[in-house]
């Protein structure tokens, strides 16, 4: 299903001209046989994570790759911005 990359892409573009922070998107395509309304979930997901880059890391840059391990699904969402103390 074509739906979850073509509104991913959407939402990179929109936090690039909203805040100046390039977004990529990598897929090896697992969220294509998922059923609409995981994908509907896991835009929902990657949007707030999105958010929270925007929100407190002050980056320029983000990737989002997205992949299967075994019988998981992993969102991996990498900025280089300031991090935070542990």
């Amino acid at each position: 299903m074509v739906l979850i990359s073509t509104a991913l892409n959407s939402l990179a573009q929109r936090v690039e001209e909203a805040h100046g922070i390039q977004v990529e998107c990598i897929s090896d395509g697992i969220l294509k046989s998922l059923p609409k309304d995981m994908h509907v979930l896991f835009f929902q997901t990657i949007r707030e994570l999105l958010m929270s880059v925007v929100g407190h890391a002050n980056a320029w840059h983000a990737t989002i790759s997205i992949s299967r391990e075994k019988s998981q699904i992993r969102i991996n969402i990498v900025d280089d911005g300031i991090g935070f103390a542990r």
